[in-house]
């Protein structure tokens, strides 16, 4: 039985560098997250510069929120919508207790509204259950009496 090859050199190499990849890929990982970190810890000012730079700020927020299903016309919207005000405790967001876009822990991500950060941790450590809520809430409510 004749065998033919129909895989050119390039094909080949490029094959072994796939699966050399797949093979070390959370070492990859490991090593980014470290230079990553790195790089910030020993250039700080840079960093932050950069971040609160006009061609930084819209860059990192972008992002963050497509990582969530967001967009930033959405985002935009929902603040005007919601008066600038946090979707749960309706306070206004401030510099201490900043916007959070909520979203529900589906695959892909289904944007939610806009929150405090600390209103979305409330509801994320009660696991997005409206029964637990209701269930700390009446348990607050049974120690007001």
């Amino acid at each position: 039985m004749i065998c033919i090859n129909l895989m050119t050199a390039a094909m080949r190499a490029a094959l072994r560098n796939r699966r050399c990849r797949e093979r070390h890929l959370e070492e990859y990982r490991i090593r980014a997250r470290k230079n990553s970190s790195l790089y910030y810890h020993r250039n700080p000012e840079k960093v932050k510069a950069y971040q609160n730079s006009p061609q930084g700020k819209p860059k990192i927020r972008e992002r963050c929120l497509n990582r969530y299903g967001w967009t930033t016309v959405m985002f935009e919207d929902t603040l005007l919508e919601l008066g600038n005000a946090c979707a749960i405790c309706r306070l206004p967001f401030t510099q201490d207790d900043p916007v959070c876009a909520d979203h529900a822990h589906t695959n892909p991500p289904m944007p939610r509204s806009l929150l405090h950060r600390s209103c979305n941790a409330a509801i994320g450590l009660l696991r997005d259950d409206s029964e637990m809520c209701r269930a700390a809430a009446d348990y607050l409510d049974s120690w007001r009496k």
